[in-house]
């Protein structure tokens, strides 16, 4: 990973497993670091220096206003990290594989088109 300190950066499921310690790395290498979740699934213990958004990145408003780092307008992150899907476990996935592609599709493009 490349310096990153001073740097604006978003991770979309901030607080999941992957994007909790990526969130953490991101912070020691000196990042401003915006931890979007819907906050579903997500870890209860947070880096107090990274700044958490409650929001669904599967919607385009929500998305854009998160990626302004939470305000209506503003500079945009530098980085987007897209972390982000919707999970529920391995057997309901192998048993549910249409619905979990319906759900983790707009998860997965919005943030491009954000």
């Amino acid at each position: 990973m490349s310096s990153v300190n001073g740097l604006r950066v978003a991770v979309t499921g901030g607080t999941g497993f992957f994007g909790s310690h990526l969130v953490d790395e991101l912070v020691n290498r000196g990042a401003i670091v915006y931890a979007i979740d819907n906050f579903s699934r997500g870890k209860n213990q947070q880096n107090n220096s990274a700044i958490y958004i409650n929001a669904n990145v599967g919607h385009v408003e929500s998305c854009k206003w998160s990626l302004r780092g939470g305000q209506k307008s503003g500079r945009a992150v530098d980085i987007v990290f897209n972390l982000a899907a919707e999970v529920a476990g391995v057997e309901h996935n192998m048993n549910h594989n249409a619905s979990m592609l319906s759900a983790n599709t707009p998860i997965q493009s919005t943030p491009i088109g954000a």
